[in-house]
């Protein structure tokens, strides 16, 4: 087999395998996808736009467009490190830790 579609095949093994480790994580640590109740939304800690649709993890919201953009962002990809940035600012409530 060639090596450059080894390499891709590994890749895309690899990103499933972060994808379905973070959507673990995710419901351990209490993420729940929800809906705004009012018509205004909550502010997403990403794009930090008002959304109606998405997650809450620990004590921010994550739209469900962004949520979905990170997930299937590549590690190289520039918006990856602007993603790690941005959910640096989800903290853990003081109830959850141990």
């Amino acid at each position: 087999m060639d090596e450059n579609k080894k390499l891709t095949i590994n890749t895309k093994q690899c990103s499933q395998w972060v994808d379905k480790k973070i959507e673990k994580k995710m419901d351990r640590m209490g993420s729940r996808i929800t809906e705004s109740k009012g018509s205004v939304g909550e502010t997403c800690v990403i794009c930090e736009k008002k959304k109606e649709k998405g997650i809450h993890l620990f004590t921010e919201f994550i739209c469900s467009d962004c949520e979905q953009e990170m997930v299937s962002t590549e590690t190289k990809d520039e918006k990856y490190k602007y993603y790690i940035n941005q959910l640096k600012k989800v903290t853990e409530p003081l109830l959850h830790r141990k």
